[in-house]
């Protein structure tokens, strides 16, 4: 989207890193702190307790290990999608749509996956149901004609970005 522009990936890089400055400048002065007797319940616990208490939670232990996995996905995704592709002996032009396809579609997904979460007030079929999705989505990719490789495109992006976007939610709810 940058890139023509730019007109060089160098270009690209600097006025998405210029974008994140100005979103983080704008967040950091618009936000306002919590009031102090909000955030404190007592008075303060050891830390060395405070981390053993973290550390012995299963639950983070689980939603850690669901975001790495998730991670794994998003990497092969990234990295082997478009020589997948291109070995499907799809174009490198359409090849390269594609695995693009894939991140683009995401992003409406990180907003509405967890509105939606919200508004239902359940994060469990979220999860249960984009991991059966995008596992059913990524082994038909293989056995798919071109014209349906958008779709499932769309659904991977979506669902995958679904469960890491449930993955940075839970913690806060735990």
């Amino acid at each position: 989207l940058i890139y023509p522009i730019t007109g060089n990936w160098r270009g690209v890089f600097l006025a998405w890193g210029a974008l994140s400055v100005a979103l983080t400048a704008i967040w950091w002065l618009t936000m306002r702190s919590p009031a102090t007797s909000a955030m404190s319940s007592g008075p303060p616990k050891p830390r060395t307790e405070v981390i053993l208490r973290v550390l012995r939670n299963k639950s983070l232990w689980v939603i850690a290990a669901l975001l790495f996995l998730v991670n794994i996905i998003f990497y092969v995704e990234v990295t082997w999608l478009l020589p997948f592709f291109t070995e499907m002996g799809i174009g490198i032009q359409d090849a390269a749509i594609l695995a693009s396809l894939v991140a683009v579609a995401g992003v409406p997904g990180i907003i509405i996956i967890p509105v939606a979460s919200d508004r239902l007030k359940r994060r469990k079929p979220f999860l249960w149901v984009s991991g059966i999705v995008s596992g059913v989505a990524a082994l038909a990719l293989t056995f798919s004609p071109p014209m349906l490789l958008y779709v499932l495109a769309i659904i991977l992006g979506i669902t995958v970005i679904a469960i890491y976007v449930m993955c940075l939610i839970l913690p806060v709810d735990l």
